[in-house]
């Protein structure tokens, strides 16, 4: 059954998560879960939405690598996106804090009589004091009421939670033991869980007879780091009067109506085992929807919505001010690859680096951490490590700033030094939420040119940026493939050195060890050679062991074994660890998994060894599943951009020649993925397919020939089917809503619009014979260049859906994607070659416009009109392509005017050198007899004057008025065109002195009521 979307003006309560397993609680609790809604632009919130307990609910969790994830920051993006919101519940986890009074245990639940935020945890210092809206206070005192009575709902709601699945019993059931420790007594650290801990240290508690969760109506103090010991626990206590201490309301919005509620998870203490982390998140998501029963619709509708509060609307229209400037910076999300990557490590790894003394004085002071190490030794996923630590230890520490780039081999050909400063730039904005003057004006500066800032001012940004922070942190993985043909990679280092001489500024980077860079950090930075420690790497091998057969898991000795021999094999390559593993997941033997283990690969060649055995073993499997993993590589290996689950699941699911998506068709998401032998994987969080390692992708495009020959076809095919369904006849989408909902009903259609004719170019003959019908469908064509060419960074604009042009034919589409093949049949079978678009453009115009010379030489013969408009227009660029591709410089338009007439018309040099230099009549006439040269002296253009004579135009048309040029302050731009002996006509510079005699003489010869202004500068005719 299709997810029910709605308008985002349904929903009128926020929810607020800051961590992945709140949200998880949150989603759980859910009546009914709805489909998604495109975010405003710079909004970076993840949401899940839903109705609960008779209201539309918006689910939203801080990014958890972004470092600019406050709750206000949360908010306040998520109210630009959801107007209607009323009010919010901050609902997570939080440490409890136990007294003789106050007998609270794990899995209790505090609901916040008053939210106090410390701006310390040391000597603490109120800064704000929150509480609840009327309304809330109103329904907590109903809820408490109906509990007295008996009346929970929450045991249900758990309960409901629980029978979900296996995994969801066991993430968040409670946990085995709840014990409560002397606050002098410091956890033993020789193991995770306290078993190790002094049990004559626990505090003797009353017992209790009741296991439900009890709901405490107190205060909750809000800090801007964990507290976690017991006495500094308890000192804060008789400091602050809270019941319950967390981080994650930091920075709450007073202006807006908000109740935090908290599952207590611990004692605020170092005995912090994380066991009940889950259990305190589900309890207190069933809380607040037992609480949302209580506050009815038509009550919750007296509550001022978000753009009705001034101070909210106000802090609304700065995030959206900052999110326009940061968008125009660059489109470019780094947060989202901090999190794929972060999401996979495994707890405790990389503890070595930011443990270490190096990593310590690094961060205390300003200086440069330089880590080196060999490709697949865990250089990205210590960055990223970096990275959490600091945002997490720094969190809440305004005046700190984190700015961070992951660099890739795809990025060498795209990204300038002038594009990484960009993302450095917007992170550090964001972080602070307001644009400083400088950048604001070189928004405003560029923006309105429609140009980009230089090197040198988006450095200058940069600075004015930094100086607002009392310290800043750059993080740069893998400099190595930042490209460095046009010194990108020096002016990037350059600037960044330069910014740590001025500011406070400490700048920690990766590499491979390349010669260049290494002499560019040697002697002014700090260094540590990045290699997989075999701690990491064994508690890695621990953690996948269930992944193996039966005859692993259930040999300990076997397990030990495997987890040696890969250790002992790795030379320092993390990497390694997981291609190994497997190489034993279909060994169904010890005496299989041994001989393997005897026979890892090594040497130069290692990676491609290991990917050929994962495509043999590939190839060893049933048939359907060996299909199903070809078919789903082909679309990794060829697909033009990186594709989500449901798209593929799309995908598989097409059949040629169907009409219509068939749901019984879908293909299961995780045992489609099984089948590709630990090659790709999805990433959490976007549930997008990408390879488990760079060097995978660098393997196929070396042999995708060989494995995937015919993908083009098989992807070009699937894509013009799908664009040929029925549901796409309707044409056009009229209005942002139906258009939203179009794709968000059809995954793949995105994908198919926009790329189909890339694949389909890669198989010339198969894309006559099937794109023929579709393209002949005028309202499946509409609609599909609907979707090709309306742009996801508009959606926050109203009406954004409409930009994309109307009365598109297929044609168009052809040309667009230079498909010659199918140009020629499209215009045999009588298709008109200068239909116009809305915009008015043509075909022509299309393929000129993508560069397709052969499609362009195939409609020049034919096409009269698209020349003249785009020298009209000055598009220089295209014309060059129609040039370029043999188009006739001399075809004319409706006033008989060439592209020549046009280009001097415009002012344009360039365009006009271009096109006389091709052969362009210098000396055609329009229909008022106008000559380009005549043109060109009432435009007032020496240049383009001395052009066209330059090229033989003739002077004969030129009257006395028109011989005459005279501009700015000096007597030197006054000019007359005189002739030599034999006729020539030629541009002769005049002097001050000699004007006033040359006036008279035209005057005397030419005797004609003409208006005479003159004075010591200019002249006039």
């Amino acid at each position: 059954m299709p997810k029910r979307i709605l308008k985002h003006e349904a929903y009128t309560v926020g929810w607020i998560c800051a961590r992945q397993i709140e949200m998880i609680a949150a989603i759980a609790m859910l009546d009914e879960i709805h489909d998604n809604l495109p975010n405003r632009a710079g909004d970076e919130n993840g949401y899940a939405l839903g109705s609960m307990a008779d209201h539309n609910v918006v689910i939203a969790c801080s990014d958890p690598g972004s470092y600019s994830g406050s709750a206000a920051t949360v908010i306040t993006q998520m109210l630009s996106s959801f107007k209607s919101i009323r009010f919010s519940l901050m609902v997570g986890i939080g440490g409890g804090v136990p007294s003789e009074r106050n007998n609270i245990r794990l899995g209790d639940i505090v609901s916040s009589s008053e939210t106090v935020q410390y701006d310390s945890d040391e000597l603490p210092s109120q800064t704000m004091s929150h509480k609840p809206p009327q309304v809330l206070s109103a329904a907590v005192s109903k809820l408490e009421a109906r509990h007295m009575k008996g009346g929970s709902n929450m045991p249900y709601f758990l309960s409901a939670v629980l029978s979900q699945s296996h995994q969801m019993s066991r993430q968040f059931s409670p946990g085995l033991d709840d014990n409560l420790f002397e606050a002098e007594y410091e956890h033993n650290i020789r193991g995770q869980s306290c078993d190790h801990c002094d049990r004559t240290k626990f505090v003797n508690r009353p017992y209790r007879d009741d296991s439900n969760p009890v709901v405490h109506h107190a205060k909750i103090a809000s800090f801007a780091t964990s507290i976690m010991s017991g006495v500094e626990r308890d000192y804060l206590a008789r400091k602050t009067g809270a019941l319950c201490f967390e981080t994650g309301a930091v920075g709450l919005m007073d202006q807006f109506p908000c109740l935090v509620i908290r599952g207590i998870c611990n004692y605020a203490d170092t005995h912090d085992n994380r066991e009940w982390e889950g259990c305190a998140a589900a309890t207190a998501a069933a809380y607040a929807k037992d609480l949302l029963l209580e506050v009815a619709s038509d009550n919750s509708a007296t509550i001022l919505t978000a753009a009705e509060i001034p101070a909210v609307a106000e802090a609304v229209s700065n995030s959206e001010h900052v999110s326009k400037v940061v968008l125009w910076l660059t489109p470019a999300n780094l947060s989202a690859q901090q999190r794929h990557i972060i999401v996979s490590r495994q707890d405790g790894a990389g503890v070595w680096l930011v443990e270490s003394r190096e990593y310590k004085m690094w961060k205390k002071q300003k200086n440069t951490l330089f880590c080196p190490g060999i490709p697949g030794a865990g250089k990205t996923m210590m960055s990223a490590i970096v990275v959490d630590e600091l945002q997490q230890s720094l969190r809440h520490r305004d005046k700190t700033g984190i700015a961070y780039l992951f660099c890739t081999y795809k990025m060498q050909a795209e990204l300038t030094a002038a594009d990484f400063l960009a993302s450095l730039l917007k992170q550090l904005v964001q972080q602070r939420q307001v644009v400083p003057k400088a950048l604001g004006d070189l928004h405003q500066t560029h923006s309105r040119r429609d140009t980009r800032p230089s090197l040198k001012e988006l450095s200058e940004a940069l600075f004015s940026v930094i100086i607002e922070y009392s310290k800043v942190f750059i993080v740069i993985d893998a400099l190595d493939e930042c490209s460095n043909i046009e010194r990108d990679r020096d002016c990037l280092l350059g600037v960044i050195f330069d910014l740590q001489r001025r500011t406070d500024l400490s700048f920690f980077a990766t590499s491979r060890f390349v010669p260049d860079i290494e002499k560019i950090f040697h002697g002014r930075s700090t260094r540590i050679d990045i290699r997989a420690h075999d701690e990491d790497v064994r508690k890695y091998l621990k953690w996948h062991m269930s992944l193996l057969p039966l005859c692993v898991s259930k040999s300990s000795a076997l397990q030990e074994d495997i987890q040696t021999i890969i250790i002992k094999s790795l030379d320092g390559m993390f990497l390694l660890a997981q291609l190994y593993l497997n190489l034993l997941i279909d060994k169904r033997t010890a005496r299989a998994v041994r001989r393997t283990l005897q026979s890892l690969p090594k040497g130069s060649e290692l990676f491609d060894q290991v990917c050929e055995e994962s495509m043999g073993r590939i190839k060893e499997q049933k048939e359907g599943f060996r299909h199903i993993a070809e078919r789903v590589l082909s679309w990794i290996v060829c697909a033009r951009r990186p594709i989500t689950t449901l798209e593929l699941q799309e995908a598989l699911a097409v059949e040629i020649d169907d009409l219509t998506l068939d749901d019984d068709n879908f293909e299961d998401i995780d045992e489609v993925i099984s089948t590709c032998a630990g090659l790709v994987a999805v990433e959490k969080g976007t549930n997008v397919i990408r390879y488990a390692h760079y060097t995978i992708e660098q393997y196929f495009k070396r042999t995708q020939q060989r494995w995937f020959p015919n993908a083009h076809a098989e992807i070009a095919a699937t894509c013009i089917t799908y664009l040929s369904f029925d549901q796409f006849s309707t044409g056009y989408c009229r209005d942002d809503e139906q258009f939203e909902a179009r794709l968000n009903s059809n995954a793949l259609y995105d994908y198919a619009a926009r790329f189909w004719g890339h694949h389909a170019r890669e198989v010339p003959e198969l894309a006559e014979k099937l794109a023929q019908n579709f393209l002949k469908s005028g309202d499946k064509v509409t609609s599909a260049c609907q979707a090709m060419l309306v742009s996801s960074n508009q959606s926050s604009e109203p009406g954004y859906s409409q930009g994309a042009p109307r009365e598109v034919t297929g044609l168009h589409l052809a040309a667009h994607f230079g498909l010659d093949q199918v140009v020629t049949a499209l215009l045999k079978n009588g298709f008109h070659p200068t239909a116009l678009d809305t915009n008015g453009q043509t075909p022509l115009w299309w393929a000129a416009k993508e560069g397709h010379d052969l499609v362009i030489k195939l409609l020049s013969s034919t096409d009269t009109v698209t020349l003249p408009i785009l020298a009209n227009e000055g598009h220089q660029e295209l014309i060059k392509s129609l040039l370029k591709a043999g188009y006739n410089v001399n075809t004319k338009d409706f006033r008989n005017r060439t592209p020549l007439h046009n280009a001097i018309s415009s002012g344009s040099f360039e365009l006009a050198t271009a096109l006389i230099s091709s052969g362009a009549d210098a000396n055609s006439e329009d229909n008022e007899g106008a000559t380009p040269l005549q043109l060109a002296f009432r435009q007032r253009n020496l240049n383009l004057v001395e052009l066209l004579l330059k090229y033989g135009a003739n002077t004969n048309h030129i009257v006395a008025a028109e011989w005459y040029h005279a501009y700015g302050k000096q007597a030197s731009d006054t000019v007359k065109l005189s002739e030599r002996e034999g006729g020539e006509k030629y541009i002769q510079f005049i002097s001050q002195g000699e004007i006033e005699s040359e006036m008279g003489r035209i005057l005397t010869e030419h005797r004609t009521e003409r208006c005479l202004l003159y004075d010591s500068y200019s002249l006039l005719l």
